[in-house]
């Protein structure tokens, strides 16, 4: 049975989406000014806002296509969920879980990314709602798995 340990944080959905709609409401007033009076600069002005509003649906979608559940584990294994694949990491190879929050500006948010060191490799996986929490989750979890290895 696997436990959840990180979800994906919803910040950048709704980030997009606002994106997406304030710049579709830009180029549909581009479009109308553009009607009433022919000048290059509002045609520009239409094809750049119309692209930024697509290229954010277009992420939008990207990030509602990953799964809710980004980091599970069931006591022995830490598992990635990535969109198209899965990465298994045995608890007892993890040396260390490194959060970084997302800043923008002034303004510290609570999701980021989770940075996995192990004996082989480093792990990056973005998006994770409160991840220093999920980050000394993990730790917790590899300090139990080390400490019941030892014990065998």
């Amino acid at each position: 049975m696997r436990e959840t340990i990180g979800e994906k944080s919803l910040g950048d959905v709704f980030t997009n989406i606002f994106l997406f709609i304030a710049l579709g409401g830009l180029t549909i007033i581009s479009i109308r000014t553009n009607a009433i009076e022919e000048n290059t600069t509002k045609s520009i002005m239409v094809y750049v806002t119309g692209g930024l509003s697509v290229m954010s649906f277009f992420l939008t979608i990207r990030e509602l296509v990953k799964p809710h559940v980004m980091i599970e584990s069931d006591k022995m294994n830490l598992y990635l969920n990535y969109r198209h694949h899965t990465e298994e990491i045995p608890l007892h190879e993890i040396v260390q879980a490194q959060a970084k929050r997302v800043r923008s500006r002034a303004i510290t948010y609570s999701y980021g990314k989770i940075t996995i060191h192990t004996t082989r490799d480093t792990h990056r996986i973005g998006n994770i709602a409160k991840c220093e929490d999920v980050a000394l989750r993990i730790m917790r979890l590899v300090n139990t798995a080390k400490e019941h290895r030892e014990e065998e």
